[in-house]
């Protein structure tokens, strides 16, 4: 007579049980070894939305005429040096023509505040607010969001 496996058979099922669940337990998201939080708003920004709308964004649009944001970019160097490029196209009766704004200077922050302040070489000065992964840049025809690009 055969005898039955019952104890062998649920032991093997708790054991795989177990193995399993720490083997999902390591694997979950909390981990950390994962890359830190940036502390210091320097690095590379994609321009994401303008007043709160996504790009392409119509800037202004008129019988015949318009101006749409497609894209841009914000860098904040170490050196405390900032690029911003918009691209836009401009249709004028049914031509339509690309463009890339530049605007440049010195930006700063006091540590720890979320406060930047853009200073271009030319125009108005750019408040900004810095938010680990998002940069909100008030510019004179809007507010520009950025996100940080990994």
């Amino acid at each position: 007579m055969r005898t039955p496996m019952w104890g062998a058979s649920r032991r093997l099922v708790s054991l795989v049980a177990a193995a399993a669940i720490a083997l999902l337990a390591a694997c979950s998201g909390s981990s950390s070894t994962g890359p830190a939080a940036p502390t210091t708003p320097d690095g590379n920004y994609t321009l994401t939305s303008i007043a709160g709308k996504s790009l392409p964004y119509t800037m202004y649009a008129d019988t015949g005429y318009s101006v749409v944001v497609t894209g841009g970019t914000l860098s904040l160097a170490t050196s405390r040096h900032f690029d911003i490029a918009t691209t836009s196209t401009e249709t004028f009766a049914g031509a339509t023509t690309p463009y890339v704004d530049r605007t440049s200077g010195n930006w700063t922050t006091t540590n720890g505040s979320p406060t930047v302040t853009l200073t271009p070489a030319l125009g108005a000065v750019m408040p900004a607010v810095w938010n680990g992964t998002k940069l909100s840049v008030t510019q004179p025809d809007g507010v520009y969001l950025y996100t940080r690009v990994p």
